[in-house]
């Protein structure tokens, strides 16, 4: 979110992203306090406040104290935005490499059939 951890103690979700987004992520803890059931990896596009677009793999699990009652949620999210881009152009890549081995192929045939 262009934030280092030091400066993100104290503060919370609307202190970094957008107020939708910060009501989107509260409803998700909520979910998890009110369920039980973790969030795990699960791929997520974010806007930051400064307007750029980041593509996260985020994981909530709900926090228990030591008699098994559930009293927060510990969350995470990761920037996968790099390798989201790498994985588009490798497949691009891959796509445009089977097409050159088509293409290969049907020249490779088209100069046998000539030489027979």
């Amino acid at each position: 979110m262009g934030e280092t951890p030091s400066s993100l103690r104290g503060k919370n979700d609307s202190d970094v992203c957008s107020p939708e987004m910060a009501a989107t992520f509260r409803k998700d803890e909520e979910d998890v306090m009110s369920s039980g059931m973790p969030v795990i990896n699960r791929e997520e596009t974010v806007r930051t406040k400064d307007g750029r677009e980041l593509c996260v793999l985020t994981t909530k699990l709900p926090y228990r104290n030591p008699a098994g009652a559930i009293v927060g949620v510990i969350g995470m999210s990761r920037n996968i935005t790099l390798r989201k881009g790498f994985d588009a152009e490798m497949k691009l890549a891959q796509t445009e490499i089977a097409a050159l081995r088509s293409e290969v192929a049907r020249l490779t045939a088209e100069v046998a059939s000539r030489s027979s």
